[in-house]
């Protein structure tokens, strides 16, 4: 069984990550910077969503996980349009909230990459593309993204195939954040639609004090599809596909 994330356990590991890669919320850039389109919001024509997300505001999680698989090569996209799958916690509208994902970009190498983002209540930040071991990849291959808060602090690890890649802190975040979420995401500047197909396997919430990664609370999760050319396809419990029509 996985373990939960504590700080005593994971202290040696970011300091070792930190010297290999380089890494610290230091390289983000401000939401102003050239082509700084979240995964939540855009300076396109839309931004489309198809996927699962838990709702209830009141529900507190200290972690989001899912296996992302693109099932093709991205295609139709300009400029810094992108389409991709994502996991994320926290509210937008409240302004507080992290966002990990594997996407493509018309601006990027071909292939697949990632990028993450966050806001602590005002303008948000952003790394993009991460420098994640294993990246760019492939359609046909499966990524593991994973937001675990680092008990009992308000950080949060930022995780890719099991590798830290980042920690951010969120201030207030210490007793979990609500609104767990794994979507595809399809942002468009040109009105005419990209396309991509991401199968999402291992779709799972760890509720904020718990020890256990279980599926997204039954009756409490809501399935996101805000634009008719992209659709979900339920696969059960824990997975699903999520493509334009």
């Amino acid at each position: 069984m996985r373990t939960t994330p504590t700080l005593g356990f994971v202290t040696a590991l970011l300091v070792i990550v930190g010297a290999i890669l380089g890494v610290s919320s230091g390289r983000a850039q401000p939401s102003a910077s050239t082509c700084a389109q979240g995964a939540n919001e855009s300076r396109g024509n839309f931004t489309a969503h198809a996927g699962l997300g838990v709702r209830v505001r009141t529900l507190r999680f200290d972690g989001v996980e899912a296996t992302i698989k693109p099932l093709r090569s991205a295609s139709g996209l300009t400029g810094c349009e992108r389409i991709g799958g994502l996991v994320g916690i926290g509210s937008t509208v409240a302004g507080t909230y992290l966002v990990l994902d594997l996407y493509s970009q018309a601006r990027l190498p071909t292939g697949f990459v990632s990028h993450y983002q966050w806001a602590k209540g005002g303008p948000y930040w952003y790394v993009a593309p991460a420098r994640v071991s294993g990246l760019p990849s492939s359609a046909g291959r499966a990524h593991t993204l994973r937001l675990t808060r680092l008990r009992p602090t308000s950080t949060w690890l930022v995780e890719v195939d099991n590798h830290v890649v980042d920690h951010i802190e969120l201030p207030g975040s210490n007793r979990g954040l609500p609104m767990p979420r794994a979507l595809l995401y399809a942002s468009n500047q040109d009105g005419r639609i990209n396309r991509g197909s991401f199968r999402f396997t291992h779709v799972h919430a760890l509720p904020a004090g718990g020890q256990t990664w279980t599926r997204f609370p039954h009756g409490k999760t809501w399935l996101y599809t805000d634009h008719p050319k992209y659709m979900y396809v339920d696969l059960g419990a824990t997975s699903f596909i999520a493509k334009n029509r």
